[in-house]
């Protein structure tokens, strides 16, 4: 009989490796691997916070268990369809698997042939889902991110992790500055993390040194990219296969 064991099992399963996941991170970050320096330079007017890396964070381990998360959710959709097909009464084929169509033109082959036995009303709500709904950008995608990542992690190499700072604060003092100045700032929040690199940038109007309190502990954040200018994290991908199985639960209840 048809039922979602196997596809809750395998969604569990990359759960639980996003929890190690989250972990190891987190064990990382306690460890205060970063301070941030502070300089100021009088021929330019400009205050400058750097880093300074003291301790490497452990991204091969990382990304490892990313590709096991991208495994697992890839899986946990491939699962789905086999048991959509046995709901309907059919047999499941070579084919059989959850589709993953970037072009709506390709979508009557490709989906065809995958989808076959699945009910009308299920193929539909998988159609929806596709990346070609997304007309202005279906390469960032949930879908298509994971499957482009997983083809990646399975057949060529490990996921590029990148380290950056999610939020950074400092304090400045106006209080010897003529009323009114303006002040001209810069960050790069979304840079990697590395040794001596620019965090962020300011200056006043008269390009006089300001004293500052700078923030010592930034918010981190760790997300995968691959060329395609845009970063994602493991828990986005998990949220969204979740919520995508959770709508067809209905196929699986008693008639």
């Amino acid at each position: 009989m048809a039922d979602l064991a196997g596809v809750r099992a395998k969604l569990r399963r990359a759960g639980e490796h996003l929890e190690a996941f989250d972990t190891l991170f987190e064990q990382f970050v306690r460890t205060e691997p970063y301070s941030i320096t502070f300089e100021f330079d009088p021929e330019t007017g400009w205050h400058t916070f750097r880093w300074c890396v003291e301790g490497e964070p452990p991204l091969e381990e990382m990304a490892l268990i990313f590709a096991d998360i991208l495994g697992n959710l890839r899986t946990t959709l491939d699962y789905l369809v086999w048991q959509l097909v046995l709901a309907g009464g059919s047999r499941p084929g070579r084919r059989t698997a959850f589709p993953v169509v970037k072009r709506e033109k390709d979508w009557a082959v490709q989906g065809g042939s995958a989808l076959k036995g699945v009910a009308e009303e299920w193929a539909g709500l998988i159609e929806a889902m596709q990346p070609f709904q997304r007309f202005d950008a279906p390469e960032v995608h949930p879908l298509a991110i994971l499957e482009h990542m997983n083809n990646i992690a399975k057949h060529r190499f490990l996921p590029l992790a990148i380290l950056t700072a999610d939020e950074f604060g400092y304090l400045v003092n106006v209080a010897d500055l003529p009323a009114g100045e303006t002040f001209e700032s810069r960050d790069f929040l979304d840079a990697p993390i590395v040794d001596g690199a620019e965090l962020a940038r300011f200056r006043s109007e008269s390009h006089r040194q300001i004293a500052v309190q700078v923030n010592q502990r930034p918010r981190f954040r760790l997300t995968f990219r691959d060329g395609l200018e845009i970063g994602w994290t493991p828990a986005g991908l998990v949220e969204w296969v979740r919520e995508a199985v959770a709508q067809f639960e209905p196929a699986f209840l008693p008639h």
